[in-house]
């Protein structure tokens, strides 16, 4: 049933859909015809793995420095996204192609990426990116009002981001080259110092040779120290790429936790640099003393828990990047390696306790001589792998696709905007017949008139189009109309079995809803059943019923009334055959007057007496007061109810005066029915198969040996 009252609701306003629909339609195609065009180009680069690099690395047997460049992780893809719309690359853009705004002013970064809220009025340049199916593709679209400048802002956009994204891998080799070269400069001076050494001793004391025995047992603690110089160098190594690890995850994955956080932080800072001092101290120490010496053990034993002090307080800073961990954890097994070859050194330095002095020192001397020979060596080699790999190291972004002139516009698509604007108008069509649905409190059916006013339903009167009849005496008797009228008067009847009806009123809640055209047709349809029928227009002061009947008005029941004519003078006979009408005659000053008088009753009584129904048209019940005071003097009275015409308000306080009078009325005629948009299908197909079927045989109600009645409404 829901769906039923919707399709009705939809075909009673279809015409607000159909205008929706074709403004939001025309709307669409004059906005598309007068809107700026924009054009855009794509430029499609590729996300490569460092083949080329790692290969050319392995021709010159620098295998190790491959996994050093880094490769490309699960999000690579998203962070190349990122990293070409930065404002650097934007800018860098901007400048070269010299893009401005209206105001001759370059234009800002950030305006490249989000669209204005009157962007399609007044179109600016706008870049996006986005990954091609699922590949590594990435395809950079510039939107400019002239195609010229979209396809010079895709190319333009992927150069730069090749540039950029060159520079910054090389900017991590050519770190590490610095640092290298920083150290190499360290060592070397140490290695000069500690000859320098060797050769002062050694003629200060008149040293010349050590024993066998002496000889492997420096041997094995310069190994020892050999050790140690390399595992401090990776250490060193270690921290540095712990540092780089933390800038670019700060740089790139947004972790709070980094490099400058750790250097901020006061306990760090403070501990990092009593570190670097009592490393210094204790290398003068050594320069004097030997690892056996108890100030050196203890001096040494402070360090260590200085470095286990520094190791609690950067585990707290751990973050969620794995290199990260592996690399931390390398350095705690490093600076565990340390103190294993710190003890051991201790250990079989404390076997030369028994040595001469001039014997220790000399060891020593050679020992700091050989290490730093031995680290200078591989800073050495270091720096010529890290400077053959920052010559190879090549971008892992290249362009694939250039951007193509475009040679069509991409908006505003005629099409596009014309379907999209029939759909909203259909959209909106629908809102507005819903609203005026929601706010239209007007009866349409039987149900709307039974939720406001339950009384009997008498009948249903079809709603009649411009050229076909609305008197039932001029139609077929089987016409729908003629049915209708029969029914209503049939259903009066019934209404009323126990107490017949001889004296009528018709009557409405205001003017216009067919009260004197109902009241006319059911006069007829009585008298074309035989009975004699007197038909009263008591609306005195908008009288109708001489003009529906073409009769003479200057003398009608106020005439009467007023004493001034007899009542026979008054009636026009057979109007048409039974049916008599007693016209209300002119409109006199005081009409309330004569309607409530008593020669109005005592006549309505005589009428009783010489015709078998005598039907009132009475005025609306909302406008004065007579159809109430009518309605207490006849044996029933009937409210027309105008379909589309009268408002739940309006009827509700018809209502309220019936309800106040006390006389309810025998039934409610529902009236200008439109079957089609009323859910009433069925009689609304038959009753305009009738029509046409009516039409195709004359239309003038002479088929089927109907009678034609002179006179009457026409």
């Amino acid at each position: 049933m829901e769906l039923i009252r919707l399709w009705t609701t939809l075909k009673r306003r279809k015409w607000v859909v159909v205008q929706a629909f074709l403004f939001f339609t025309v709307a669409s195609l004059v906005a598309t015809r007068f809107l700026p065009k924009t054009y855009s180009a794509t430029a499609k680069v590729m996300i490569e793995q460092s083949d080329a690099t790692a290969s050319l690395l392995s021709e010159v047997g620098l295998e190790e420095l491959v996994t050093t460049l880094g490769s490309t992780g699960s999000n690579e893809v998203s962070n190349k996204i990122a990293l070409a719309t930065i404002n650097e690359n934007l800018e860098e853009v901007v400048w070269r192609l010299q893009l401005r705004d209206e105001d001759g002013y370059l234009v800002k970064a950030p305006t490249l990426l989000k669209k204005s809220i009157f962007y399609s009025i007044s179109p600016t340049p706008l870049y996006s990116i986005q990954q091609y199916q699922n590949t590594d593709i990435l395809m950079i679209t510039a939107t400019a009002p002239y195609p010229e400048q979209a396809q010079m802002m895709a190319d333009a956009l992927a150069e730069v981001f090749i540039d950029v994204s060159q520079q910054r891998t090389r900017a991590e080799t050519r770190s590490a080259k610095e640092f290298i070269e920083d150290r190499i400069g360290v060592v070397e001076h140490e290695f000069d110092k500690a000859l320098a050494d060797i050769a002062d001793y050694q003629s200060a004391e008149g040293i010349i040779d050590l024993q066998t025995e002496t000889r492997e047992a420096v041997a094995k603690i310069a190994e020892l120290m050999t050790l140690s110089e390399g595992n401090e160098y990776k250490i060193s190594q270690l921290r540095r790429q712990i540092t780089e690890v933390e800038q670019f995850l700060a740089a790139n994955t947004g972790v709070e936790v980094d490099g400058g956080t750790l250097r901020e932080n006061p306990q760090i800072a403070s501990l990092t640099a009593e570190l670097n001092q009592m490393y210094l101290e204790l290398d003068r120490m050594l320069q004097d003393k030997t690892e056996a010496h108890p100030d050196v053990a203890e001096f040494r034993a402070l360090i260590v828990q200085s470095e286990e002090r520094l190791n609690s307080l950067l585990a707290m800073e751990a973050d969620r990047s794995p290199g990260l961990t592996d690399l931390r954890l390398q350095l705690t097994g490093a600076v565990q390696t340390r103190r294993d070859i710190q003890d051991d050194i201790a250990q079989y330095t404390a076997e030369f306790a028994e040595l001469p002095d001039l014997m220790k020192e000399d060891t020593r001397l050679q020992l700091a001589a050989q290490a730093s020979q031995t680290i200078l060596e591989e800073l050495t080699d270091y720096q010529y792998q890290i400077g053959i790999a920052e010559a190879m190291t090549l971008t892992d972004i290249r362009i694939v696709d250039p951007a193509v002139l475009p040679d069509r516009p991409a908006s505003p698509k005629l099409l596009y905007n014309a379907v999209l604007g029939a759909f909203l108008g259909i959209v909106v069509g629908f809102v507005l017949v819903f609203l005026l649905e929601y706010i239209d409190d007007s009866i349409r059916t039987r149900e709307d008139l039974e939720e406001v006013f339950d009384v009997p339903h008498l009948g249903v009167v079809p709603n009649i189009r411009p050229g076909e009849g609305k008197f039932i005496h001029t139609l077929n008797p089987k016409a729908p109309l003629s049915e209708a009228y029969r029914t209503v008067r049939n259903n009066i009847l019934y209404a009323s079995f126990e107490k017949p009806v001889q004296t009528l009123m018709i009557t409405s809640s205001v003017p216009g809803e067919g009260k004197s055209t109902t009241c006319a047709n059911l006069a007829a349809s009585a008298a074309m059943e035989g009975k004699r029928v007197l038909l009263i227009d008591t609306d005195f002061r908008k009288p109708n019923q001489h003009r529906l009947w073409q009769a003479e008005n200057s003398v009608g029941f106020t005439t009467y009334l007023a004493g001034q004519a007899p009542l026979e003078e008054c009636i026009h006979s057979n109007v048409i055959p039974g049916l008599d009408l007693l016209p209300s005659g002119m409109v006199p000053p005081n009409p309330a007057k004569l309607i409530e008088s008593t020669r109005l009753k005592e006549t309505l009584a005589l009428l009783r007496e010489s015709y078998d129904l005598v039907l009132l048209d009475s005025p609306p019940i909302l406008v004065v007061n007579d159809a109430m005071a009518l309605c207490r003097i006849v044996d029933a009275y009937v409210l027309v109810v105008e379909s589309m015409g009268v408002s739940r308000r309006m009827l509700a306080d018809a209502r309220s005066r019936i309800d106040m009078v006390g006389v309810p009325p025998v039934g409610a005629v529902l009236n200008k029915l439109d079957f089609g948009t009323a859910g009433y299908g069925y009689y609304y197909k038959y009753y305009h198969a009738y029509e046409k079927e009516r039409v195709a045989g004359g239309g003038d109600g002479k088929r089927r040996g109907m009678r034609v009645v002179e006179g009457g409404p026409k």
